[in-house]
């Protein structure tokens, strides 16, 4: 599935869905993280739970929808879900309450 958004030049791209490692909301703004980019989407981060609701995007916490499938490691004493096995990159909260979600599809 192709999701519209906006780089940070601007400039109007279409992005592959299966490229997405996870959209945030922080600070009033909503961004799409890739492994290279941040993007601004031009939808709403409730628009995408439902557009993206199939088994590999999940909801992690309030204000993200995680790429499941692109998840590397779980931290449990943090609670962050990391997209990298060395932990030092892009990574996302977790909430208690999905913190059993989350360790579910990381385990070896």
């Amino acid at each position: 599935m192709e999701i519209p958004a906006i780089n940070e030049d601007g400039i109007p791209v279409l992005l592959n869905s299966k490229d997405i490692l996870f959209i945030s909301s922080k600070n009033d703004k909503i961004l799409l993280e890739t492994r290279d980019q941040t993007y601004r989407p031009i939808r709403t981060l409730k628009d995408f739970e439902l557009l993206l609701s199939d088994d590999r995007f999940l909801s992690l916490s309030k204000s993200s929808i995680v790429n499941i499938n692109l998840v590397k490691f779980y931290n449990e004493n943090t609670r962050k879900a990391f997209f990298d096995k060395d932990s030092n990159g892009k990574n996302v909260e977790v909430s208690r309450r999905n913190m059993k979600k989350v360790t579910k599809f990381t385990e070896p």
